[in-house]
């Protein structure tokens, strides 16, 4: 009888540690923590921005978590950006963030008035070498359709 008590209180202890796992589970992954969003075709970017650009950025300026670098232009695709600049929504490359790096290239979809951001969910993206010109190109086309 003292063995089966002894393991009969193993079990409830066993049991109860458990049930605490699975509740700290359930409360610490609460929040979702995947980088995706609804993917948008380039026409509807195209058609929503005011102006498209390929270009190099300069070091960003940090201020208020927010770092915001002066972009050099290198080829302009759409309208006329006036004030030049990309926007990340954080300083640091933290989850799922993006960070503007003094150097990169980037195609920068934006509207006057507004800094174009890059992030997760942001029309503007860095460019790569290796599919850089390809990109370009597809949205050269993409404009000349609509002429």
């Amino acid at each position: 009888v003292g063995v089966m008590f002894k393991i009969g209180k193993a079990n409830r202890i066993m049991d109860r540690a458990c049930l605490l796992f699975v509740v700290c589970l359930m409360t610490f992954s609460q929040y979702a923590h995947a980088c995706s969003c609804a993917p948008r075709q380039d026409s509807q970017r195209l058609t929503d921005a005011e102006y498209v650009y390929v270009g190099i950025a300069k070091q960003p300026i940090v201020q208020n978590g927010n770092a915001i670098a002066p972009m050099q232009i290198e080829q302009t695709l759409k309208g006329k950006a006036l004030a030049p600049k990309l926007r990340s929504v954080s300083a640091s490359s933290w989850m799922c963030d993006r960070v503007v790096e003094a150097g990169s290239t980037y195609l920068v979809y934006g509207r006057n008035g507004v800094d174009p951001v890059l992030s997760v969910c942001s029309d503007s993206v860095q460019l790569l070498p290796h599919n850089a010109q390809s990109r370009i190109e597809k949205l050269r086309t993409l404009l000349n359709g609509r002429k």
